[in-house]
């Protein structure tokens, strides 16, 4: 019989069930780098970024795939440190990049996975990182070709901060490049190309924040 008991207790947290283990915090001035999404998609794709856990997806995922189209092959997914949300990132239209933030929502018992909502989108994100000893708080980057060139923190619901932004057209971008653990900073570059030049242009800058 305590076999048995030992026997469920390992498969039920072999499926995800139980409370991880939390990590041990992050020294607060300590730099964390960003995922560069252009790299990562220069991987072979079978090296796949993946959260633990269970994933069971809504039909507001489907739609979201659908008006990007995206390629659900590509999909890469990032746990929020507190497990409440997922960053998920897609190849879609003209291999952009595009990032969405799901929600975690309570299952109809032990036995079933939960499943996430979707809460937040964002176009042609080029890198993102989780602040680690944030629970919930998304750092990331955009280009201006298919939406605002900006670095963006999300920190919960349907809508993002704009902390750095520059011209909307195609010409520019911005790369995060880390951020500190406690949030109060971040690296980054930007590059510009202008109308009368071939080369590209790049800059190198920090982003400070007074509170977090």
């Amino acid at each position: 019989m305590r076999l048995a008991s030992l026997a469920t207790a390992a498969l039920f947290l072999w499926m995800g069930g139980g409370h991880p283990a939390k990590p041990a915090p992050t020294k607060p001035n300590k730099f964390v780098p960003a995922v560069n999404l252009e790299e990562l998609y220069d991987q072979d794709i079978d090296k796949r970024r993946e959260f633990h856990g269970h994933w069971k997806a809504g039909k507001d995922y489907a739609q979201w795939l659908d008006d990007i189209h995206g390629d659900e092959s590509t999909l890469h997914r990032f746990a929020s440190p507190d497990g409440r949300y997922v960053a998920a990132v897609v190849s879609g239209e003209a291999d952009a990049a595009y990032l969405a933030v799901f929600a975690k929502e309570a299952s109809g018992g032990t036995s079933s996975p939960p499943s996430f909502k979707l809460t937040m989108t964002v176009s042609d994100v080029t890198a993102l990182v989780w602040e680690p000893d944030a629970g919930h708080r998304l750092w990331f980057s955009c280009s201006g070709i298919y939406g605002p060139p900006i670095i963006g923190l999300w920190e919960g619901g349907e809508h993002y901060r704009v902390l750095r932004r520059l011209p909307d057209n195609g010409d520019y971008q911005f790369i995060l490049l880390s951020i500190r653990a406690d949030g109060r900073e971040a690296r980054y570059k930007s590059i510009v190309m202008p109308p009368t030049s071939k080369h590209e242009i790049e800059h190198y800058g920090v982003l400070r924040l007074s509170h977090v």
